[in-house]
This record gives structure tokens, C-alpha cells and sequence, in this order.
């Protein structure tokens, strides 16, 4: 859940879980959803400057929230964060994204993601950087359904841009703030 500093209520975990089982219980992919922004919340609450938490975490507290979805999983490689292939190649003031993720909870309703790419794949999960990117942002496509019991989609980006103020703080690249996934 959202801190109170960023307009959320701030519970703890205890909290958390049993507001997510009551959800779950009477439907899972309406507790799933409706619980899912703390999935893209998490790392910019963890990693972001107070900048892009403010930016980015203050409107999923409001009366009107954006829908959020977290990208990590991989085709082949599952949750595996640390041999992520998607790629982050720095081009001037931006970044080209390239790659593929699966299995993103409300992709095709998101409005905006976290997504998970390597800027160094010889350093494995201290090369790994995270980009909040929107939905309308040039080459970013949304796969078909994929089947299975709950509502989860694929999310397929191909080549997109990202500025610097979009990006997440990472070591790994120069004028930004350190962090290791």
C-alpha cells in the first residue's frame, strides 16, 4: 500500500494481506486488480526520488487511479530478474528499450508500467534497471490474452524511448542515484 506521505494509508503488511485474501475470496481477479498498484508502487517507493515518488505513487491515491501493472517475467526465463534480456541501450537523453515480457497482470488496462531491463548484462542483477513507461509511448504494444484462470495478459514491447525523467535511479548509468535490483 501507498505511504501516508503520498496520500496513501499507510498500512502495514498484516493489513495488506488480509484486505488482499477478503478481495481474493469473494473474487480473485477483482482482488488482484484492484490491489495490483502496489506491484508498480513497490519499486519506486523503494528505489525512486522523492521526485518521482510524489510523481508517481500521489495519483494512484486519488479518486480517479491509474491502473498499474509491474513487467519482469520473460518468455523462457520466468521471474528470473537477475537474466532479464530485455535491453536499455542509452541513446543521448534517452533510452531505447528493447525486448519482451509475459504474464503482465492488467496489461491491456494499464496505464502505466514499471518495466524491468538490463543496462549491463554481464552484471546481472547490479546491470538491472527499472523504467516507469506509459502506455502511449511510441512502439509499445500490448500481445494478445493468454489463457489461463485468472484476467493476466501479455505485455510485448518492441522499441520505445524513455527520458531521463521517467527512469528509475540505477548505478549503472551516469547522473542518476545507485541502487542493485
Amino acid at each position: 500500500m501507498i505511504p501516508e506521505a503520498y496520500g496513501g494509508g499507510g498500512t502495514d503488511m498484516v493489513t495488506q494481506v488480509l484486505l488482499q485474501e477478503e478481495l481474493c475470496y469473494g473474487d480473485i481477479a477483482i482482488g488482484n486488480l484492484l490491489t495490483s498498484s502496489g506491484f508498480f508502487a513497490a519499486p519506486i517507493e523503494r528505489l525512486g526520488t522523492e521526485e518521482q515518488k510524489r510523481r508517481w505513487l500521489t495519483p494512484l491515491t486519488t479518486d480517479d487511479p491509474p491502473l498499474t501493472a509491474l513487467a519482469v517475467t520473460e518468455p523462457g526465463f520466468g521471474s528470473d530478474a537477475a537474466g532479464i534480456r530485455t535491453r536499455a541501450t542509452r541513446d543521448g537523453d534517452s533510452y531505447v528499450l528493447s525486448g519482451q515480457k509475459t504474464w503482465i497482470s492488467n496489461a491491456p488496462y494499464a496505464q502505466r508500467f514499471v518495466i524491468f531491463a538490463t543496462v549491463d548484462a554481464n552484471a546481472r542483477a547490479k546491470g538491472i534497471t527499472a523504467f516507469v513507461v506509459e502506455r502511449d509511448t511510441p512502439g509499445l504494444t500490448i500481445g494478445k490474452p493468454m489463457r489461463k484462470m485468472v484476467s493476466v495478459r501479455s505485455l510485448m514491447p518492441r522499441y520505445f524511448l524513455m527520458p531521463y525523467e521517467s527512469q528509475l535511479p540505477t548505478g549503472s548509468v551516469p547522473k542518476v542515484r545507485a541502487f542493485t535490483a
